[in-house]
């Protein structure tokens, strides 16, 4: 969703820093302690962790991933909430290419719930074919909806995909 061309730099150590001075930049050789984050994601909804994890911070942080994400199907209706789930489970969340694919599950909505379903299901199979007039046409069917849902949205098709995918690794 970046546009074309534009990169954050390299992490070849003898380029200049991209964003030297920023927030975000920190040392590469910095030592983390596993769960030193998750205070972070304190008031957050949850979900258990997934098995595979264990008992390590990363299924904790995962889970919370999942729940947050899973708040984005709330900015659909249930129909097309239910068009987005069937979609990216047909595919396992597998990546595709651009094409007419997306057509036929859409046309069983009515025209104003489809363009929130087009962008949760670009969001999980082909997210680098959304576009500003996908989001935009989402955001026109309800004056309400900010950066903040479109976020939530994007979030909801992109984990509903991951979940797919862990569960065919894990299995």
């Amino acid at each position: 969703m970046l546009p074309a061309g534009l990169t954050p730099g390299t992490l070849n150590p003898d380029d200049d820093p991209p964003f030297d001075g920023a927030p975000v930049l920190r040392p590469l050789d910095q030592v983390l302690r596993p769960g030193a984050t998750l205070p972070l994601l304190d008031g957050l909804p949850t979900a258990p962790p997934p098995a595979w994890a264990a008992d390590h911070p990363i299924g904790t942080a995962y889970a919370a991933l999942t729940a947050t994400a899973a708040q984005g199907a709330g900015l659909l209706t249930p129909q097309a909430a239910d068009v987005t789930a069937e979609v990216i489970a047909e595919h396992r969340g597998r990546r595709l290419p651009v094409g007419d694919w997306l057509d036929q599950p859409l046309a069983s909505l009515a025209s104003d719930e489809r363009a929130g379903a087009r962008v949760a299901i670009l969001a999980g199979l082909a997210p680098h074919a959304i576009t500003d007039e996908h989001v935009a046409a989402w955001r026109a069917t309800d004056r309400r909806f900010s950066d903040h849902c479109t976020v939530f949205l994007l979030a909801y098709g992109a984990m509903t995909a991951v979940t797919h995918i862990e569960s065919d690794i894990t299995t």
